[in-house]
């Protein structure tokens, strides 16, 4: 998955005056306090452009990934809410994906991050920006579609919020974490507490039970990225593509119609048969499908880590 191009040229075009150096020892600040998981928040100016070139092509190619799973309901959605939304990334993969939403809010707490997105979003496109601690807010704008993409690590109480963001949430709420143990814990509680809400959750479960993830385990998935010259030339890489691992939560007002089970890791493709590891309403289940079983095994063949699978 790839950044449309005139994002590309945006960001480059930011880019180009800044020194590749100083961008590339900013990117390694970053991720250190980050794989430290200590406070992500940027320092400098380098650091939020090494955000751009390095980070924001795979947060949004997992946004848009993950924003599919609600296109089947969209049609009757007018606005948008992002909270903590960087320079705007999820907004432009809704923009991608759902032009038809016109009004979208985007909170962020930085007013440089705030900048450099009204840089990047496109003439025709006119979102509310607002400057807005999330922690400090005790309500937020009202919207048929709300997210918060990789967010809660940055709260120090995300309870608070969650339950802020669900009350705004007039259809569906969306939330996006890094796919890692860290990442799951988050959503694990985060998935807990809208239940006791009144949630239905959406994707990637198919079921309001209790998560049947070990706590050896974590539920994520990947997207493979399409890494930009200037993203390359940052982080020093010769590959055109990089995975990126995510964890994520959708949480609907109302019930919908879901699939009996998400497979929920890469399927195994044996000699005749095909191994499927799924996560469904009685819990976790292998399921192996041969090439006896006819139009389930082509079915099989064709599935995919993160797809929903119905017997």
């Amino acid at each position: 998955m790839s950044l449309p191009r005139d994002l590309q040229e945006k960001i480059a075009a930011l880019l180009k005056e800044a020194s590749t150096t100083r961008l590339q020892q900013a990117q390694q600040a970053v991720t250190s306090r980050y794989r430290a998981h200590h406070n992500p928040v940027f320092q400098s100016q380098e650091e939020r452009l090494s955000y751009l070139a390095t980070r924001l092509p795979a947060t949004y190619a997992v946004a848009t990934s993950v924003l599919t799973k609600i296109a089947p309901y969209t049609a009757s959605l007018t606005s948008h809410l992002d909270l903590g939304t960087g320079p705007g990334t999820v907004f432009f993969a809704v923009q991608a994906l759902f032009p038809f939403i016109q009004q979208n809010t985007l909170l962020e707490k930085d007013p440089s991050l705030i900048e450099l997105g009204k840089q990047l979003t496109p003439l025709e496109s006119s979102p509310k920006w607002q400057l807005q601690d999330l922690q400090h807010a005790a309500s937020f704008e009202p919207a048929d579609l709300v997210t918060m993409s990789y967010v809660l690590n940055e709260l120090e109480d995300s309870s608070l919020s969650i339950l802020r963001a669900w009350e705004a949430t007039k259809h569906f709420l969306v939330l996006i974490e890094p796919g890692t143990p860290y990442g799951f814990a988050r959503l694990k509680t985060a998935r807990e507490q809208l239940i006791q809400q009144g949630a239905f959750i959406l994707a990637p479960c198919t079921h309001e039970n209790a998560c049947p993830m070990s706590a050896q385990d974590w539920c994520h998935f990947k997207v493979n990225v399409q890494r930009p010259s200037f993203h390359q030339k940052i982080k020093q890489g010769s590959k055109g593509f990089e995975e990126e691992k995510f964890s994520y939560l959708i949480a609907a007002k109302t019930s919908y119609k879901r699939s009996e089970a998400r497979i929920i890791r890469k399927p195994i493709k044996g000699s005749g048969h095909i191994i499927l590891d799924l996560c469904e309403e009685n819990g976790l289940r292998r399921q192996v499908i041969s090439k006896k079983n006819g139009p389930r095994y082509h079915d099989a063949r064709h599935a995919e880590w993160g797809d929903t699978w119905d017997d």
